[in-house]
């Protein structure tokens, strides 16, 4: 519809009313609504509008990462892909369960290094997360990450391999 444009109770409750929401248009919008008998007028309401998501975010790529006992890797999207098709920007990545034998850090950005407990989907484009191992004798570590962008959620396993020192190349 476009502003006068009208529409009856019987289309209503016939559902020949409905609202589609457009990708891009923005999610959240308001619309005018006034009732009438022909007669009169009712006072204009206000309706607002969110579009919420309809479809899950979803893992389309998780590779171990490889790392040196006592050293840091960086998971990129190379190792980790998340997507969500209708709303990215509100995909959030919750850390579960951390790694026993290092931690999951957010890089320095001006600061020292810092545990992460929850981070955005663009974080992990813009900037890695980074796995410090603890220099342990482990051979292997995991992460248990939740991916939900508000409406749905996802656990998933992040695998780490951990590579002894004498594995070194020259």
């Amino acid at each position: 519809f476009r502003s006068g444009d009208h529409f009856s109770c019987e289309d209503v409750k016939e559902k020949r009313v409905r609202f589609v929401h457009s990708k891009e248009k923005p999610r959240k919008g308001q619309l005018s609504l006034k009732v009438s008998d022909q007669q009169f007028f009712s006072h204009p309401q206000v309706i607002n509008i969110q579009a919420f998501s309809t479809q899950a975010p979803y893992v389309f790529r998780n590779e171990p990462l490889l790392v040196r006992r006592g050293e840091t890797g960086a998971v990129t999207e190379l190792l980790l892909g998340v997507r969500d098709s209708d709303n990215p920007e509100d995909v959030v990545l919750r850390v579960l369960e951390p790694p026993r034998h290092g931690r999951l850090l957010t890089p320095p950005g001006g600061g020292s290094a810092a545990a992460v407990p929850v981070f955005h989907l663009g974080d992990l484009a813009a900037r890695p997360l980074r796995y410090a191992h603890d220099g342990s004798q482990s051979r292997e570590d995991a992460a248990v990450l939740q991916v939900s962008d508000g409406h749905h959620v996802q656990n998933i396993l992040l695998r780490v391999r951990i590579a002894p020192e004498s594995d070194r190349s020259p």
